[in-house]
């Protein structure tokens, strides 16, 4: 887009080619840049909306999953927290079954096995993620 913009607007182009490039890259947030041609040149963005379900389509037949905490940006490339997330947490926090409830102290604990009885306890679950 800037190389075929006039001369005379290169510099005005460029800038909002620049932010929204940046803000692309640094957070994952691609609104900037697509709004800048989607109201302009609707066909691009329908190629670029085609192209993309494309990619998508292509992750998942060969099965590439990448995890994001937000929008797959360079900012989410480095954050780096310690959360006990299922697998990573500490053996004293893994609640112990007893029935179809887990025997354990805290609220979201209880809560987590309010939610495992309603389904109809821990031998009616074949796969759990999230």
């Amino acid at each position: 887009m800037y190389h075929t913009s006039k001369p005379e607007k290169k510099k005005w182009v460029g800038g909002l080619l620049l932010s929204a490039g940046l803000t692309s890259f640094l957070t994952g947030i691609t609104e900037p840049i697509e709004f800048s041609f989607l109201f302009v040149a609707p066909w691009l963005y329908v190629l670029h909306a085609f192209f993309d379900g494309c990619a998508f389509m292509l992750a998942h037949m060969l099965e590439i999953t990448v995890g994001q905490t937000f929008s797959g940006g360079c900012i989410d490339l480095i954050l780096k927290f310690n959360f006990k997330t299922l697998g990573r947490e500490d053996d004293e926090d893994v609640p112990e079954a007893s029935g179809t409830r887990a025997v354990v102290g805290s609220a979201d604990a209880k809560r987590s096995g309010l939610i495992i009885e309603g389904l109809g306890g821990r031998a009616n679950i074949v796969e759990l993620d999230c």
